[in-house]
């Protein structure tokens, strides 16, 4: 898993990430799960945007998915490109355990590793 991870994270900031949506399915089931689930209501909502082929390709692992962690708790959001991510809110919102353990651990590590071989 860890390999897995290492090749496919794309960015590293601070205290985030940014990663594929497939990614997120084979490693993060929990918070993939929740991410449709919030996909899902979003396109039946008439007031946005967003459409059943959106939830298809994000299921395909096709969108971005941004970890944000801010002391204990991590914010999640996702969108089609990163350009749609910047403009998305918050989708998921929570305390770290809110992650797999060995899954939190890790992204929380890499995050830390990142932040200090900044200049």
């Amino acid at each position: 898993m860890v390999d897995l991870l290492q090749r496919t994270i794309e960015e590293y900031d601070t205290n985030r990430f940014v990663t594929r949506s497939w990614v997120v399915r084979h490693n993060d089931e929990i918070t993939f799960e929740r991410l449709v689930s919030q996909l899902r209501r979003r396109a039946r909502e008439h007031n946005t945007a967003l459409s059943a082929e959106d939830v298809r390709d994000f299921e395909n692992g096709n969108w971005v998915v941004l970890y944000l962690f801010d002391h204990d708790a991590v914010l999640i959001k996702a969108g089609r490109d990163e350009l749609h991510l910047q403009k998305q809110p918050v989708w998921l919102e929570g305390p770290i355990d809110i992650l797999p353990g060995e899954t939190a651990l890790w992204y929380k590590e890499q995050i830390m590793a990142a932040a200090q071989d900044r200049p």
